[in-house]
């Protein structure tokens, strides 16, 4: 069996209009433990139903 020891991260948000970034940060050493980016495809899912019409 392992012996993990769990730890809380909070997660940091930073909101954009078109994306928003995600981060898991450990608090206690400042490493950044886990990032993504979230991108928005309203524009794209509008501009591409605008064309059909």
């Amino acid at each position: 069996m392992w012996n993990l020891e769990v730890e809380s991260l909070p997660i940091k948000i930073d909101p954009s209009p078109q994306t928003t970034g995600l981060a898991l940060v450990n608090d206690s050493t400042g490493e950044v433990v886990w990032v993504a980016d979230l991108q928005y495809r309203g524009f794209q899912i509008r501009d591409a139903l605008t064309k059909l019409g």
